[in-house]
């Protein structure tokens, strides 16, 4: 078995150990990372300098995105614990992403030089976590071919399957009620979609007999199978080969 929620500490070791059994050393070398937390609560920027930095996700819900020229953002990506944030500003070394906290959310901050040692001392790490940046980029295109060229009952229909199998990833226990801590603003942001939008997409799924919107911050997946017919929503969570990683170092 793969190192899970309740035998480490590590958001990221958590995260890693859903697709293949960390050694001790691995999960210790994780766990160093995740430097200087601190918590951030809903709506503010997880990094408000402009300058590139690494983080993990400890714990919340997060986005990345653009601010667009008018105000309003688009949201490329929903972060749960174990993600990595701003990688994509190291390509440039500005910043890219606009990162902010969905809900109150603990992050990590990762330095530079620690994770250069990290690959160099444990290079299955580092392959892993380049399949799990493949991962976030397949999601992408889904969702930018979701956006393009499907309706919006279909668009939201496949993020609400994706976020589905990204937490069972995570915890394996969860059935087929989740947390759904997202407003309807921010499903627009993902999805290219106003708020009214969403929330009249929302109530003919319910309607439907797709989902049921629970009281709170949660909704219950009542016919997944209809909801992937409907999206064409294609499972990226469970879908890493990992056989072909080099063997573990320690």
């Amino acid at each position: 078995m793969g190192a899970t929620k309740q035998d480490v500490g590590s958001a990221l070791a958590r995260r890693l150990g859903a697709q293949l059994e960390l050694t001790p050393a691995e999960m210790d070398a994780l766990d160093t990372l995740e430097a200087r937390p601190r918590v951030i609560l809903r709506g503010r920027a997880i990094d408000g300098s402009g300058q590139p930095g690494f983080y993990v996700l400890r714990s919340g819900w997060a986005a990345s995105g653009i601010s667009l020229a008018d105000g309003r953002r688009q949201i490329a990506c929903i972060h749960l614990p174990g993600d990595l944030l701003g990688m994509l500003d190291h390509t440039r070394g500005a910043g890219v992403d606009v990162l902010s906290a969905l809900t109150d959310v603990e992050v990590g901050t990762i330095d530079r030089g620690a994770l250069a040692r990290l690959f160099e001392a444990h290079p299955r790490l580092g392959a892993l976590l380049l399949l799990q940046a493949h991962r976030e980029r397949l999601s992408l295109n889904d969702r930018l071919a979701a956006v393009g060229r499907t309706d919006a009952k279909a668009r939201l229909a496949g993020l609400i399957l994706d976020l589905a199998s990204r937490q069972r990833a995570l915890d394996p226990s969860l059935g087929a009620t989740m947390p759904m801590p997202l407003t309807q603003e921010e499903i627009g942001d993902a999805l290219g979609l106003t708020a009214v939008h969403v929330n009249r997409m929302m109530r003919q799924l319910a309607e439907a007999g797709l989902i049921a919107r629970g009281t709170g911050a949660s909704i219950t997946l009542c016919q997944e199978d209809r909801l992937a017919e409907l999206s064409g929503f294609v499972d990226r969570a469970n879908a890493i080969e990992t056989d072909w990683l080099p063997a573990p170092r320690g």
